[in-house]
């Protein structure tokens, strides 16, 4: 009562009452303070995102605490000091020994330039003398030829010396005066870990935390530090939880000597492997002009081709000692730095840490599988963190005893970099440590205002991480993309139920406008429908089986037109990758029409399950405002709905006819693309690969000339397009054919999810009216169709 400034009266209603409102209309922030100043009085409260008029109309009480921010004393709640951990002088000797082995690395590989330059000079002014006994071509090209392959090999052999790291893109640089609360308290992890203070702090949209050298090398003699929060992390931690994430990265630099040399070893494993498996132009120069040019002079090219080769595996050879030398040190990095988290937060809070980075990065992967269907439509989430702290409690209920099964199977593998969890959290557990830091609020309440900065950090990860055309206009709210979500779910369960689990985007359905007049005779179409329902209720165990078979069917067909268009290629394949009794083209070929005509067998046993569900649809539709079904509302805008979505179907379905032939080409490229490296002289792969490229091309030119003047009938960002526009997002250059792959790709995923999207449309509304009629759905125990689509 005197938190609140009113009486026991009014308090008493907290407790004996459903739950009640105390605060509404508050940002995330300012609702994190009260939750806090709440606990700390006794009362266990939570934030929960309500509807404004719902609250309204709710019971809500009337109180308003004292600014709950003045009351909290953050900094307060770090009760006392830490040990530092001690570093044995084995360890620090053997960090440095691999420090200087690793440093050796690339001397040797200079060494090796600086051999194959001497070898280059030597020939060129000793071997001068064969035009004293020789003359001709043959003498030319044994005097020129290992001149120009050792120059060419040289050259590539410099060039990953100044191998720039990639484009680096920037995050989001935090105000210290704006953020004041946050940096005194990261300035005071640093002070009881004994690391020093980072000059900066960014923020993004990863789930993790990181601190490193603000600028590299430049900053390697100092303690020039950025500290990067992912506001993902954010979102899903408590600030005893952050605590341990923040302590364990400053606890790498609290050993200053050991951190500077973890960075040498990082450094260099990280340019080895670019090294390694990066291509750039010249590479791509050198393949094409030993194609390209006489044979003569080609073979030379080829010469040099196979020695940049050679050096890329010696270079490949270097990275794996690299690596394995530095595994171990790295480890024991993680292990020291792991002791400052459990001293800090507590040894026993280390675990609930870990599950808890487990489930929000599990949240976060459901975000971006929401940001992915969203962007379909041209919108996305307005706060990219929020809704990843919101997918952590709508993960499965399972998930928390699944992720304590693989921490328990965990096991350290010899060349990680990291311990396994399992271990880690033993280590924690040896420090006996009860932690120094308790305190349990959101830790988005350290933010001045969390929900501003989480909404600008997701438009510049929009902007400048994906790369997206993304404006404010474009961004919706998490409820806006969390009720599409349900939308959607409630029309593929619609689909599930009417068509028995049958639906199948490869076997359109034969819907026709002239069958869903309403009805003269309703009592006599009840009746049939009835009679549809039931026999569809008989056959539902018999489909599932026929549906099943036919999945395994169409899986099979793809995988032998893979093999069929290898061996086409000149491949020699193996042939129990594809289930074959051997590879040769026979084989291969009898494999295929076996399972064209099982595909054909297993169809026209379905055909009756087909014909009973477009048979319901329109007995459905049929009973569309009639007084039997009196109770659907405004049922005239229904029937136009479904008269439009029908008419849109009508060229969907007739695309969808080579919907699985289209999905065969995608699948036979792939494999030819998967094998292009390394073979890329081949003249067959190179003509398979054109052929595939040209059906493709002829396949996106027939959806786009079928579907221009379709109408797309569901929201989208770009307002009213076709449903050509839909799937077929952009212009692309017809002759890349890497590009043309990408839009096959997203192509066929696109015809499957509108196919998809708009029979649930139907389903959803036909399951309305015979809901209407007191029928009950039929339960079906299948996947859903957005999943077998």
């Amino acid at each position: 009562a005197r938190l609140f400034k009113t009486d026991a009266a009014q308090i008493e209603q907290l407790f004996n009452s459903a739950p009640a409102i105390l605060k509404s209309g508050l940002d995330f922030s300012t609702a994190a303070k009260y939750e806090a100043a709440l606990k700390k009085a006794g009362v266990l409260c939570r934030i929960k995102t309500v509807d404004m008029l719902a609250a309204a109309n709710n019971n809500s009480l009337s109180i308003s605490p004292e600014e709950p921010g003045e009351k909290i004393n953050i900094l307060g709640a770090f009760k006392g000091g830490i040990k530092p951990v001690p570093v044995p002088i084995t360890y620090k000797l053997g960090l440095l020994l691999v420090g200087i082995c690793m440093l050796i690395l690339p001397l040797l590989y200079i060494a090796l330039i600086v051999a194959a330059a001497y070898m280059v000079f030597y020939h060129a002014t000793e071997s001068a003398t064969i035009f004293n006994n020789y003359s001709g071509f043959g003498a030319v090209m044994i005097y020129v030829a290992p001149i120009v392959i050792g120059s060419i090999l040289v050259i590539f052999m410099i060039k990953p010396l100044f191998a720039r790291q990639g484009e680096q893109h920037k995050s989001v640089v935090l105000n210290p005066q704006q953020e004041k609360q946050l940096f005194s308290f990261v300035h005071r992890i640093c002070q009881i870990v004994g690391a020093p203070t980072p000059k900066r702090i960014d923020v993004d949209c990863e789930v993790n935390a990181s601190a490193s050298f603000r600028r590299g090398l430049l900053s390697f003699f100092g303690n020039d530090l950025v500290l990067t929060i992912g506001l993902p992390l954010v979102a899903g931690f408590n600030t005893r939880q952050l605590v341990g994430v923040l302590a364990h990265e400053f606890g790498h630099f609290a050993q200053g000597t050991g951190m500077r040399l973890t960075y040498v070893i990082r450094s260099i494993n990280y340019w080895f492997s670019q090294v390694v498996y990066h291509r750039d132009v010249w590479d791509q120069k050198l393949e094409a002009w030993s194609r390209g040019i006489d044979i003569r002079i080609g073979i030379i090219l080829y010469a040099a081709r196979f020695f940049v080769w050679l050096t890329r595996k010696i270079l490949w050879c270097f990275m794996v000692t690299g690596h394995t030398i530095s595994c171990f040190m790295l480890r024991q990095m993680e292990f020291d730095a792991d002791r400052y988290e459990a001293q800090l937060a507590g040894s026993n809070q280390y675990g609930t840490t870990s599950m808890r980075l487990r489930s929000t990065a599990a949240a976060a992967q459901l975000a971006y599988d929401d940001l992915a269907m969203a962007w379909d439509e041209h919108r996305l989430v307005d706060d990219l963190p929020q809704l990843v702290g919101a997918n952590i409690g709508a993960l499965p209920a399972d998930i928390e005893s699944q992720f304590k099964q693989e921490v328990e199977q965990g096991k350290t593998g010899f060349f990680d970099t990291h311990p396994s969890d399992k271990e880690r959290i033993a280590n924690a557990l040896q420090q006996k440590s009860a932690g120094i830091f308790r305190l349990e609020m959101p830790a988005a309440g350290l933010f001045a205002n969390f929900k501003k900065l989480s909404e600008r950090v997701t438009l510049h990860y929009y902007q400048n991480e994906l790369g997206l055309p993304v404006s404010p206009d474009l961004l919706v709210s998490r409820d806006e993309i969390e009720q599409h979500k349900k939308t959607l779910q409630d029309h593929y369960d619609a689909l599930d139920n009417l068509a028995i689990g049958a639906f199948d985007v490869h076997h359109p359905l034969v819907l026709d406008i002239e069958s869903i007049h309403s009805t003269d005779t309703p009592e006599q179409t009840l009746t049939e429908l009835k009679k549809v329902r039931d026999e569809m209720e008989i056959i539902k165990s018999e489909t599932a089986n026929l549906v099943d078979r036919l999945n395994k069917v169409d899986e099979r067909i793809l995988s032998v037109r893979g093999a069929s268009t290898l061996i086409d290629a000149g491949f020699k394949i193996n042939h129990k990758d594809f289930s074959l009794a051997n590879g040769d083209k026979d084989t291969v070929d009898r494999a295929l029409t076996k399972a064209a005509n099982e595909k054909i067998n297993v169809v026209n046993l379905l055909q009756e399950a087909y014909n009973l569900i477009t048979k319901r649809f329109h007995l459905s539709f049929s009973m569309l405002g009639t007084q039997m079904a009196y109770s659907i509302s405004m049922p005239q805008q229904l029937r136009i709905e479904v008269e439009s979505l029908i008419r849109s179907y009508y060229p969907l379905a007739s695309i969808n006819k080579m919907l699985f032939d289209f999905r065969t080409l995608y699948v036979t490229m792939t494999a030819l693309l998967n094998n292009y490296e390394g073979n890329e002289d081949s003249e067959a792969l190179i003509g398979k690969i054109q052929e595939i490229h040209k059906l493709i091309l002829d396949k996106l030119h027939t959806i786009q000339s079928a579907l221009r003047d379709t109408p797309y009938l569901f929201e989208h960002g770009k307002g009213d397009i076709s449903m050509a526009s839909y799937i077929i997002d952009a212009e692309w250059d017809y002759e890349d054919i890497g590009m043309t792959y990408g839009v096959c790709e997203t192509a066929v995923d696109k015809l499957s999810t509108l196919h998809t999207r708009l029979i649930g449309r139907l389903a959803f509304i036909a399951q309305q009216i015979e809901q209407a009629l007191g029928l009950e759905p039929i339960v079906v125990q299948a996947n859903p169709p957005a999943q077998r689509a």
